[in-house]
């Protein structure tokens, strides 16, 4: 991006400024009215020359000095004050002496790492929302298909022979918990959604669960085995609901055949 910036404005004919020389950049730091004392400080301290009447001038040759006076006649005792204070700031805020401050690396290398990170716990917060919502779903039809089966098998045993009462609720309830228990198992590969998947199409939890109630002379021992096998179902798609939930951790159950 810095450089595609750079060769657009050469192209178009935009003067581009030039980096400021060292050198410049010391005279305006050293001299500055926020950095005159502590100039002064660096002076006296180096034992280059002495404080002045007030914090910002200097006692040398004699006499009580500006800073500029003082540069003008010693210019290399100037350069090494002024140096000695550069490297003495830039070690209280932590940067390198010969760094001149925190490169673009550095800035480009922590804006990567905080927008990866930003992304990271984005995703991780994403994936876990989905991740409730998909469980609840799977939840929710199976308790409605449970639900609605249980109701039924008790209205069928209890039913005379004649118009058998409807049995359409049942078939959509098992739709929608058919399509959960798929998708479950087509995202994570796990073996135990799959089975529950295929025991909606067998003969006890399938469209032959509401049929053939009258040719049955032991209804009521049907009717109790059925309620209790459908309870145990939704208990086995509660225990895929958790699991959904908490993929990263071991669910051996959910392997097995």
């Amino acid at each position: 991006m810095i450089v595609g910036t750079g060769t657009a404005l050469m192209l178009s004919g935009t003067p581009v400024l030039a980096a400021p020389n060292t050198t410049d950049v010391s005279l305006v730091y050293c001299t500055s009215p926020a950095r005159r004392a502590d100039l002064v400080a660096a002076v006296a301290v180096l034992g280059l020359a002495q404080r002045g009447a007030t914090p910002d001038r200097i006692l040398a040759d004699g006499r009580d000095q500006s800073v500029e006076e003082w540069r003008t006649a010693h210019r290399d005792q100037f350069d090494r004050a002024c140096e000695a204070l550069i490297a003495a700031r830039q070690h209280d805020t932590g940067a390198a002496a010969s760094g001149g401050g925190t490169s673009w690396w550095s800035i480009i290398g922590t804006a990567l790492v905080t927008g990866f990170l930003g992304w990271f716990f984005g995703a991780l917060l994403a994936g876990a929302g989905a991740r409730r919502l998909e469980a609840e779903n799977l939840r929710l039809a199976s308790i409605a298909f449970v639900g609605a089966s249980q109701r039924l098998v008790r209205l069928l045993a209890g039913k005379r022979p004649g118009a058998p009462p409807p049995d359409d609720e049942v078939h959509q309830c098992r739709n929608a918990l058919a399509n959960a228990l798929d998708q479950a198992g087509g995202r994570w590969f796990w073996r135990r959604p799959r089975q529950l998947r295929a025991s909606l199409d067998g003969p006890r939890f399938g469209p032959a669960m509401t049929q053939g109630w009258w040719e049955d002379d032991e209804t009521e021992r049907r009717r109790d085995q059925l309620v209790t096998d459908l309870s145990r179902l939704g208990s086995e798609i509660e225990r895929v609901a958790q699991a959904l939930q908490t993929p990263a951790r071991p669910h051996p159950g959910m392997w097995r055949e």
